[in-house]
């Protein structure tokens, strides 16, 4: 994940995280991580994928692909 969005969103949860009602505060918090979180892991994993097509890719026209 680029360094500047990670930055970008931290501060977004910062930002709802202090200005949330107290009552709620908990489950916001909360929500707000495992959010964040699930973000984090799906962009690592499709960044994964890119990396694993783009390896098979240059295996095949090299030519050592077994």
């Amino acid at each position: 994940m680029p360094f500047g969005l990670s930055l970008a969103i931290l501060a977004f949860a910062k930002l709802v995280w202090k200005s949330s009602i107290h009552r709620y505060k908990h489950d916001v918090q909360l929500f707000l991580l495992t959010e964040l979180l699930m973000f984090c892991m799906n962009i690592d994993l499709s960044i994964m994928e890119q990396r694993n097509v783009v390896a098979k890719k240059q295996l095949i026209h090299t030519g050592r692909d077994r």
